[in-house]
């Protein structure tokens, strides 16, 4: 019986917090522990993450697996907040006003790529990257025998800064340009004309 007794966790991370204005930062924690009647014989990060590297602006799943030599395991799981400065006063406003911590997340997914409203007249069609899929790469169109009122970009992408490009202004929320009927252009073609003049001898 005792060889199903899975290794025993001396150690895991609680959730990190890291405040970074760089959009990146190089974190570090204390790697699990583990100890087992019949010995550890590995332990394997599943999410790719280890201590010393850099994370951009967001929020990581770091998951540890310890497996003794007979097959059991034990998991260490915590997460990784890098947060921007902004979104470090907000979670001092949910610790103060004793707001819930979910309530925090909300606020700090939100800061991340918000949804963008579709183009007047026409769709996007977004789609996830990054990891956990927190960025963002949209594609709009305009409906049959709409155009849009002005040239846009092939895609609009959201990355680790958080804010929406192509844009002039990252502190201001982008809007895409709206669709608006087609028009047809009317063609003029400058031509010279000549005129014969006949005339009759009397």
């Amino acid at each position: 019986m005792r060889l199903q007794i899975p290794p025993k966790i001396d150690h895991c991370p609680g959730d990190l917090w890291v405040v970074t204005k760089n959009g990146s930062a190089v974190v570090v924690w204390d790697e699990p522990r583990f100890t087992d009647n019949v010995g550890v014989s590995r332990v394997e990060e599943k999410s790719g993450h280890y201590p010393g590297q850099s994370l951009m602006w967001g929020n990581y799943q770091v998951v540890y697996v310890a497996f003794d030599s007979v097959g059991n395991t034990a998991t260490c799981s915590f997460k990784v907040y890098v947060l921007g400065k902004e979104q470090y006063w907000k979670l001092k406003t949910v610790l103060k006003e004793n707001l819930s911590m979910r309530t925090f997340l909300i606020f700090f997914a939100a800061e991340f790529c918000p949804p963008l409203a579709d183009p007047i007249g026409g769709s996007q069609v977004c789609k996830d990257w990054g990891y956990g899929g927190q960025f963002k790469v949209c594609e709009i169109s305009c409906n049959p025998g709409l155009r849009f009122s002005e040239p846009v970009p092939k895609f609009y992408t959201c990355g680790a800064e958080g804010f929406w490009r192509p844009t002039s202004n990252p502190n201001m929320p982008v809007v895409y340009p709206a669709c608006s009927r087609k028009l047809t252009k009317l063609l003029f073609a400058r031509g010279k004309y000549t005129y014969a003049s006949a005339s009759s001898r009397i």
